[in-house]
């Protein structure tokens, strides 16, 4: 389990490195994209981690990833503070990916939309607005 919080660390300190990286930089992918693949995977990680331990801490503030105090006093978050965090890495990703990609194995906002959707019909017995959240993200599904 440690090592999968790592991992959520890391997956924010990327985020923050493609945020201040020049644009030009990217070739084959866009930033934008690779912005949206780091936050659906991290989102992920953070879904599969809390169905599997419940509410756990993690770094998901860029300007904690260096703070010593910070990663020293990690405190578990309620149940409704951890479900913010993958909905707003979903919407992330769903924001920022392509509805369309033309290479295998890459990410796209439709299956954003499909995570964004479990999750939502997963917590939304406790987190107000989620069932609506889930039947717009069918609808767009259905859409597409």
């Amino acid at each position: 389990m440690q090592t999968k919080l790592t991992q959520i660390t890391r997956f924010t300190d990327i985020l923050s490195t493609l945020e201040k990286a020049n644009d030009d930089i990217f070739y084959t992918i866009s930033k934008k994209q690779l912005i949206g693949e780091v936050h659906l995977c991290r989102g992920l990680m953070l879904y599969y981690l809390m169905h599997m331990y419940g509410p756990l801490p993690a770094i998901i503030n860029r300007e904690d990833v260096e703070n010593d105090a910070a990663l020293n006093n990690l405190v578990r978050p309620s149940l409704d503070e951890m479900c913010i965090w993958i909905y707003n890495d979903f919407d992330a990703a769903i924001n920022n990916l392509p509805e369309k990609v033309n290479e295998r194995g890459r990410y796209t906002a439709d299956y954003a939309r499909f995570c964004m959707m479990k999750h939502c019909l997963n917590e939304g017995e406790h987190m107000e607005m989620y069932y609506q959240k889930a039947m717009e993200m069918y609808q767009e599904l259905k859409m597409n």
